[in-house]
């Protein structure tokens, strides 16, 4: 059985809302994320896949890890920051261009 939690809809990105599954195993977590106008645009993520991220336990945890990986050559495309919903989170590039969350 999963845990839905409330909606989140941001003060900065207009029409832009999200909604978190929590699931039971795991502490797993699965965001459903809407944005209209999206489609048939090239200078946004895909439609359907947004980016995957990762918890890493803490703040500074974050910090140090989106340090080691500016040093070790991938770009990051979002320094370590507190987010509108909540988060503490850095995003980072992989090697394919797809984004990753870095969070506490």
């Amino acid at each position: 059985m999963r845990r839905g939690g409330r909606l989140y809809e941001s003060a900065t990105r207009r029409g832009f809302t999200s909604y978190f599954l929590t699931f039971p195993t795991g502490g797993a977590r699965l965001e459903l994320m809407s944005l209209p106008g999206l489609a048939g645009r090239a200078d946004v993520p895909a439609v359907g896949y947004a980016h995957l991220a990762v918890s890493v336990g803490s703040e500074s945890a974050v910090e140090a890890l989106t340090a080691q990986m500016r040093a070790d050559g991938i770009r990051v495309r979002s320094e370590p920051r507190q987010t509108g919903d909540g988060y503490f989170e850095a995003v980072v590039e992989d090697p394919d261009g797809n984004s990753v969350e870095i969070t506490a």
